[in-house]
């Protein structure tokens, strides 16, 4: 699904909003873990027989790509797993990176 937020948007992200992702994207780095990999798997075993084989292996290569630094960088840069915005994507590939997914 695709989604564009413009000036005359009425719902959607604010200035308020982005620095608030920003300030939480750069504690995760510092800090801890994003968890979208632990979502991803937990969701793979509840909905993973209701989901496409497609689907299912784009997940399930998701959740697999932590190990090496090398397979993490192969993942990330030919990553499936879109976010809504391009930073949000790009920050998760570093994530990936980073093995902090």
């Amino acid at each position: 699904m695709d989604y564009r937020l413009h000036d005359a948007s009425t719902v959607g992200e604010t200035l308020g909003g982005l620095k608030r992702n920003v300030k939480r994207a750069i504690r995760v780095l510092i800090d801890g873990d994003f968890q979208a990999r632990r979502q991803a798997e937990i969701f793979l075993n509840i909905h993973g027989g209701a989901l496409s084989k497609a689907s299912k292996e784009t997940i399930e290569r998701f959740v697999k790509a932590r190990g090496s630094m090398a397979r993490r960088v192969r993942y990330a840069l030919s990553m499936e797993v879109r976010r809504l915005r391009r930073w949000e994507t790009d920050m998760l590939r570093l994530l990936v990176v980073l093995g902090r997914y």
